[in-house]
Parts: C-alpha cells; structure tokens; sequence
C-alpha cells in the first residue's frame, strides 16, 4: 500500500504513450536504433528518456509522455 508521498510521485500510465510509442518518436528525431528506455517523472511530467545509437553516436532523446512532443535532443560522443 502506497503511503501519501508514494501517491504524489505515481505515474498515471493510463494516459500516456507506451514504450514502442517513444521509440518511433525518438527514432524521427534521431537516427539509429532505440538501445535503453526509461519512464521517469520530472517536474510533475512523464518524460520518456531514450537512447538511440548510431555507429559511436549516441544520441538521448526526451519525450514528454502525454504531448508526445520531443523535449530534448542530445547528440553525444
């Protein structure tokens, strides 16, 4: 049983995209294959964060998990 802080920091999932939803997105942002994927909350937000790797590029990506709208896109090396 989830105490009253516990309650505050639960994600709703029931109106958020789901993962393979977040990998087609990050994926037209940056080019590569989806390696590692994770659902946080920040800032009140659902973020999705993930890591698309092309060749030694490495790029994170993140989406907010109900607009759907990339938030971020980093390239790193």
């Amino acid at each position: 049983e989830l105490d009253a802080d516990d309650k505050k920091e639960a994600l709703d999932i029931g109106n958020l995209i789901d993962r393979d939803q977040a990998m087609q997105i990050a994926q037209q942002s940056a080019q590569g294959q989806p390696v590692k994927w994770t659902l946080e909350k920040d800032n009140g937000k659902a973020i999705w964060e993930v890591t698309v790797e092309s060749g030694s590029t490495k790029h994170e990506v993140e989406i907010d998990a109900s607009s759907k709208k990339v938030i971020r896109s980093e390239e790193e090396n």
